[in-house]
């Protein structure tokens, strides 16, 4: 069965991706040969899942283009939320969200390597954001994995791709207006409203670069975002 292509905010540009292609990937690619431009909205039309990428300007510093992550975790949340009121998702610095204490969805930034200074300029930035609608992608996974994992079909939140992209591509068009004209402030306050309150995970903030500030018991110990960057999975292989 077919699905209707999303209809984008004005913007974006919307290209569909091959099914046996990763849009995030395939954004990267095009990035880096020049042959795509910010604004650009990638999707793929497999079943099962929610993924694409988006080109975002890079005129931006390194520390500062890294806040796009985020960000985009923030737009992943506030999406599912207005799909389902009655389940609050969380936030988990600085790839995760998920639903009921299990990944549901991940990030994850291109054109930045973790190997930058702080206030090198990215020659060409994009954000990939993933979804699962249906648990047939973990099936496979050794047990241990697949609980740490959902899909919202698992959680009762009936949707489709198509309904889950425009909702994304709305939450990340208000969201980046917002880092352009506002700063990161903003971005930082609204997330710090999905992060996970568990007492198993040390307590954490975020400084005003988007910065992990950890609570050690003896003070505030901090993890530099561009850090976590040059440990990112592939998409594909992480969610």
């Amino acid at each position: 069965m077919s699905l209707p292509d999303p209809r984008l905010p004005e913007g974006f540009r919307a290209l569909a991706v091959d099914r046996e292609k990763m849009a995030f990937d395939e954004a990267c690619r095009l990035a880096r040969c020049q042959k795509a431009e910010p604004g650009d909205f990638l999707y793929s039309r497999r079943h099962g899942m929610a993924s694409c990428a988006i080109l975002l300007d890079s005129d931006r510093s390194a520390v500062e283009a890294a806040q796009a992550l985020p960000l985009a975790q923030l737009a992943v949340a506030e999406s599912l939320h207005a799909l389902s009121a009655a389940q609050r998702p969380t936030i988990i610095w600085p790839f995760s969200v998920c639903l009921g204490a299990r990944e549901v969805a991940r990030v994850a930034i291109g054109g930045l390597s973790g190997q930058e200074e702080a206030e090198d300029y990215p020659d060409w930035l994009v954000i990939g954001l993933h979804i699962r609608l249906s648990g047939k992608f973990t099936e496979r996974l050794p047990a241990l994995k697949r609980r740490e994992l959902t899909a919202l079909a698992s959680e009762g939140i009936a949707t489709d791709r198509t309904a889950v992209l425009q909702h994304l591509a709305a939450a990340m068009q208000r969201r980046l207006a917002e880092w352009q004209n506002r700063g990161f402030e903003p971005i930082r306050s609204a997330w710090t409203a999905y992060t996970d309150g568990e007492s198993s995970r040390p307590a954490m903030r975020l400084d005003k670069d988007g910065n992990a500030m950890i609570d050690t018991g003896e003070g505030f110990e901090k993890v530099a975002l561009i850090d976590m960057i040059a440990r990112q999975l592939p998409l594909h292989l992480a969610a």
